[in-house]
């Protein structure tokens, strides 16, 4: 896609700016887009928006990666009606994803669909545009059904005929329109696509929640009811009801994240939004950063905006791969491209020396890194889809089993979309196994390919209103992403697998805690995002080269290990004062890192492994039917029940900042209430979907200072993990022990006293490696009670 100025101005669709594609806009205006309709020479009111500063990196504890976890108990959404749907625990948090980050740009048509250049762009059609567009109609005219019809008085002049714009008739009336136009120049078609009309109709995929499109562009050719999301190019959404633009948004958002999960190579997915009121239409393009739209187009006859609807039309099945949203500089297709969940597709590796990062590395670092030569390439062959992570505005991660073509060595590739603002993962997995790091995955190589801002939306900056530029390029500063790859040679089977039996859970744990505490006190590694999905368990055990007692005990090798250093920090560099963004998975990030009370430490880190063999005992819950119940290790697609984002809505006193009460509602997070005990079906639900301080007090209270709650929540652990209770216990007394019986969290001071702890301490007088040690020993007693009960347990299933 080239990259021409951006002439337009742009309407943040919420209250800050997050990304808009290419052609970005000058001005920006905290609120939601009414039904009002705006033509593309309109330009709309300014404001400016809050955004964060340049380089800061925006890491919010609240993030969609839960969306990985197996869960049961919850129940399926309705498919009813749309509004059922909005009801659902996906689309509230598709819509706090989406504060901030929608534009509406005059010349996105331009840019986007009609693919201008920087000297041809403009506002107005070319004589050949408009020649093209008439021909189109006058071809449409002419056919028996009516569509189109040229206006007697008044030659070339042509405006459409649909009968209504009712939900029952129109996604139909689209469609053939849409199909029609492609027929009239078929021989330059880019690809074998079709609209239909999929209001009815259930689009199958492993992540299929049932939400439904009124209508796709779809590359698939067979019988409708076959359609599948992998086929989806651009999905439709016709504005029904009483609904406002507001609403269709947050409806046709939950249709992107499908396309995205049953697409791993998508970049970006077009939408089109119809009215039920009037001939008006909008287009988007989302990506991982959010959205972009233009303004209403109205399209009732060629004296409103007909032709450049045609010739939206028309060009949109010709878009090529990369303007039509995927991803293609690290992969070869087969012939039948678009292919998105191909198995059979290769790309080559490339073994990259991270020579930009080395200005961040000691001289004794840089001396080892990159043993590998530089451009050396191996090609690998993608062969299984094991994990597709949720959510819209985040890092996208898709892990596949894949095997190099020469060694036929098997490895693990990981794709997403980390912040600029970070150091890339590989930099982390180098630098620990430069210093000898136990329990981690073996790293192979990295790659990085196209950002966001000069990539998926071709660089394009606002080229007036100097302050909203600023605002953008301040914004994009912290936000920005690069799709980047990761080749590991470890393969295992994460922990919030249902295939895992008790002990290998309890020995992916232990394996998981000593890599942990390797990274953390022989290479200064914290890795600060300790989930289930993050620790893996494997059958084939890792033996351990060089032993050390104080970290790996008397273990000679390990049947797990840890992954996924996207958000580990390297605590040398930083210094003592740790670091002051906060990350993690949201089940289970410490209650200091919830409240915002003092930077990550290891205790944190500690606290979340004790979150997750918690969590990992209750679910999935033995009272309901299993959503998951497909999922394997080898189909780790979970329902998604992530936790809401938590976003500072910038009140300024300009008239442009005021909201309506629907703008308002559309994307404020939905509180939850924490229960006063621990539900039966979903026992750690405020867990999930609660604010972060009442997250915070609920395991304050519930699980650190009111041992008879807690003893209840032990109760809710399933079927085979009663040994696991004892080892909660225990572990809960490895954090907050405090005298006798009671248990309570200490703030941090610099110097030490008997009710406070300092950086390098987990409690009161007890440093981080005695604690780990006090963790490690409980989880070894747990493996060794949990093997001597196996046999028992297998004479008597034999019996």
């Amino acid at each position: 896609m080239s990259a021409p100025e951006s002439r337009s101005a742009t309407v943040a669709l919420a209250t800050t700016p997050t990304t808009d594609p290419s052609r970005a806009a000058s001005a920006v205006l905290p609120s939601l887009i009414s039904n009002a309709t705006a033509s593309s020479s309109t330009k709309p009111d300014v404001a400016r928006p809050a955004s964060a500063p340049a380089g800061v990196c925006q890491s919010t504890p609240v993030k969609r990666k839960i969306a990985g976890l197996a869960e049961t108990g919850m129940a399926s959404p309705s498919v009813s009606s749309k509004r059922s749907r909005l009801a659902s625990t996906t689309a509230p948090l598709l819509r706090v994803e989406m504060v901030d980050s929608l534009f509406v740009s005059t010349s996105f048509i331009q840019d986007y669909i009609l693919l201008k250049t920087t000297t041809e762009a403009t506002d107005q059609l070319t004589i050949g545009e408009t020649d093209r567009a008439v021909s189109i109609l006058a071809l449409l005219a002419s056919y028996p059904f009516s569509l189109i019809s040229e206006l007697p008085d008044d030659p070339r002049t042509y405006q459409c005929t649909q009968q209504d714009f009712s939900d029952a008739n129109f996604p139909s009336w689209f469609c053939k329109l849409g199909n029609c136009i492609m027929s009239t120049f078929s021989e330059n078609q880019t690809y074998n696509a079709r609209w239909i009309c999929s209001k009815d109709i259930s689009l199958s995929g492993k992540h299929n929640n049932r939400v439904r499109p009124d209508f796709v562009l779809t590359s698939s050719l067979g019988i409708e009811k076959d359609i599948s999301w992998s086929s989806v190019l651009i999905v439709g959404d016709h504005v029904s009801g009483r609904a406002s633009l507001n609403s269709a948004l947050a409806q046709t958002i939950q249709y992107v994240q499908q396309v995205f999960l049953a697409q791993p190579f998508r970049s970006a997915v077009i939408a089109v939004l119809t009215s039920n009121k009037t001939a008006s239409v909008s287009f988007w393009r989302f990506d991982r950063a959010g959205g972009i739209g233009s303004f209403d187009l109205e399209y009732s006859s060629t004296k409103k905006q007909l032709l450049e609807v045609v010739l939206c039309l028309d060009a949109l099945p010709n878009l090529d791969a990369r303007a039509l949203g995927f991803h293609t500089q690290s992969i070869s297709w087969g012939p039948s491209f678009p292919l998105p969940e191909a198995e059979n597709c290769q790309f080559i590796a490339t073994m990259d020396k991270h020579t930009d990062y080395h200005r961040n590395l000691s001289e004794e670092d840089c001396s080892t890194l990159g043993q590998v030569e530089p451009n050396t390439t191996n090609p690998i062959a993608l062969q299984e889809l094991l994990f597709v992570a949720d959510g819209l505005i985040s890092r996208g991660t898709r892990v596949w089993r894949g095997n190099f073509l020469t060694s036929k060595e098997t490895v693990a590739i990981k794709y997403s979309w980390r912040s600029t603002c970070r150091p890339p993962e590989s930099l982390s997995y180098s630098l620990a196994q430069q210093r000898g790091v136990i329990g981690l995955a073996k790293f192979i190589s990295y790659d990085s390919y196209e950002t966001i801002s000069d990539g998926v939306r071709g660089g394009h900056m606002p080229a007036s209103e100097e302050e909203s530029s600023e605002d953008y390029n301040s914004f994009m500063g912290s936000h920005d992403r690069t799709f980047s790859r990761l080749v590991l040679g470890t393969i295992g089977t994460p922990l919030a697998s249902l295939d895992l039996t008790p002990l290998e859970v309890a020995q992916a744990l232990l394996a998981g805690l000593i890599g942990h505490a390797s990274l953390f006190f022989e290479a200064d590694i914290l890795h600060r995002d300790v989930s289930p999905n993050n620790i893996m368990f494997c059958r084939d055990p890792i033996p351990i080269s060089n032993p050390r007692p104080p970290i790996c005990g008397k273990h000679t090798s390990l049947r797990g290990c840890i992954i996924d250093l996207d958000y580990a920090i390297d605590v040398k560099r930083i210094g003592p004062s740790g670091a002051h963004d906060r990350t993690g998975t949201y089940p289970f990030i410490a209650i200091d890192i919830l409240r915002g009370s003092c930077p990550h430490r290891y205790r944190h880190d500690l606290e979340s492994m004790f979150y997750v063999l918690v969590w990992i005992a209750c679910y999935p819950t033995a009272t309901s039917s299993s959503i998951g119940a497909s999922t394997s290790s080898r189909e780790i697609f979970s329902v998604h029940s992530g936790s809401q984002k938590r976003s500072s809505l910038s009140h300024s006193n300009s008239s442009a900042l005021r909201r309506s009460r629907k703008t308002r509602n559309l994307f404020k997070p939905t509180l939850y209430t924490t229960p006063t005990s621990w539900p039966p079906h979903d026992p750690l639900a405020s867990w999930r979907l609660a604010d972060e301080q009442t997250v915070a007090r609920n395991k304050a209270t519930s699980i650190v200072s009111w041992p008879e709650e807690f003893e209840k929540l032990l109760e809710r652990f399933r079927p085979g993990y009663e040994p696991f209770r004892d080892a909660a216990r225990r572990m809960r007394k490895v954090l907050w022990h405090y005298v006798s019986w009671i248990c309570m969290t200490f703030p941090e001071q610099l110097e030490e006293s008997k009710e406070t702890v300092t950086a390098e301490q987990v409690r009161p007088g007890v440093p981080n490696l005695e604690a780990f040690a006090e963790a490690r020993e409980i989880l070894e007693e747990l493996v060794s009670s949990l093997e001597k009960d196996l046999p028992q347990k297998v004479e008597k299933l034999t019996e």
